[in-house]
C-alpha cells in the first residue's frame, strides 16, 4: 500500500507517513511501579537480576548500586537518575547511608534489543546510567504505575504509551561518557504570533477570494479577536 495525498478542505493539505520498515521487536510492557520504602534495604547476597529490560529511577536518593559481579565497585544512585539493565544482569543495591522514606520506580519490558537499546548498554558494566535534571522519565513511570494501580489490566495501553515515550527519550538522550547520558527534551515549537500567521494564510491564498471571518476561523477565534489582536501586533 502506498501513501496518498489528499485535502480535508480547500486550505488544508493531508500530511502524514506511511512506515515501510518497522522494528521486528516492538516493546511489551510487562510491570510498572512505584515504591516508597520506609526501612534501608541492604543484604550482600541480595542478588537482583530480571528476565526483562528494566529501567529503575530513583526518586529520591537511593544509595549505591553494582551490577554484573559482587565484586565490581559500589557506584553512586542519586535522586533523579536512571538505570537501564539489560535482561538477566545481576546487581546489587545498598540503601543503609540514605535517611527514608525512599521513593523508587521502575519499569520492566521486553523488546529493548529491537530499539537498539543493548547499544547504549557497555558490555563490561552491564548497565546504562540516564541524568534526567527534568525529572521526565521518573513522570512517566509513575504515570504508568498510576495507570495500572487505577484501572489494572484496563490501563496497559496507557502505561505502555508511557513507556514508548521513555524509550524513545533513552534513544534519544545525549553521551556524557561511556555508558553515561544526559536525558534531553527538545523544547516545544513557540507558537506563532496571531500576526504573523494571519500574514501566512493571506500570502498562501492571495489569488482567492477571502473574509475576514474565514481567515479568523482558520486561526480559530472569533473576528473580534482577530482585529484586536492584529492591530495590537501588527
Amino acid at each position: 500500500m502506498t501513501a496518498k495525498r489528499e485535502t480535508r478542505g480547500p486550505e488544508t493539505p493531508a500530511y502524514g507517513h506511511t512506515w515501510l520498515t518497522v522494528p521486528a521487536e516492538t516493546p511489551v510492557l510487562v510491570n510498572a511501579t512505584r515504591a516508597v520504602l520506609k526501612t534501608p534495604l541492604f543484604s550482600p547476597r541480595a542478588r537482583q537480576s530480571n528476565p526483562y529490560w528494566a529501567l529503575d529511577y530513583s526518586l529520591s536518593d537511593m544509595g549505591r548500586f553494582r551490577a554484573v559481579r559482587a565484586s565490581a565497585a559500589w557506584q553512586p544512585h542519586p535522586a533523579g537518575q536512571a538505570l537501564l539493565y539489560p535482561p538477566r544482569t545481576p546487581y546489587w543495591e545498598d540503601m543503609r547511608r540514605v535517611r527514608p522514606p525512599i521513593r523508587n520506580a521502575w519499569i520492566l519490558f521486553r523488546g529493548g534489543a529491537g530499539l537498539g537499546l543493548d547499544r547504549l548498554v557497555p558490555v563490561a558494566a552491564g548497565f546504562a546510567r540516564f541524568d534526567d535534571p527534568d525529572g521526565c522519565l521518573g513522570r512517566l513511570i509513575e504515570e504508568a504505575a498510576e495507570a495500572g494501580q487505577r484501572e489494572g489490566d484496563g490501563g496497559y495501553w496507557k502505561a505502555l504509551g508511557c513507556l514508548c515515550v521513555a524509550l524513545e527519550l533513552l534513544r534519544r538522550s545525549v553521551p556524557i561518557a561511556a555508558g553515561s547520558y544526559l536525558v534531553s527534551v527538545p523544547a516545544a515549537p513557540a507558537a506563532p504570533a496571531l500576526a504573523t500567521a494571519a500574514a501566512a494564510y493571506l500570502q498562501a491564498h492571495m489569488g482567492e477570494r477571502l473574509s475576514l471571518a474565514a481567515l479568523a476561523a482558520h486561526l480559530r477565534v472569533s473576528v473580534s479577536t482577530l482585529s484586536h489582536r492584529y492591530r495590537a501586533e501588527a
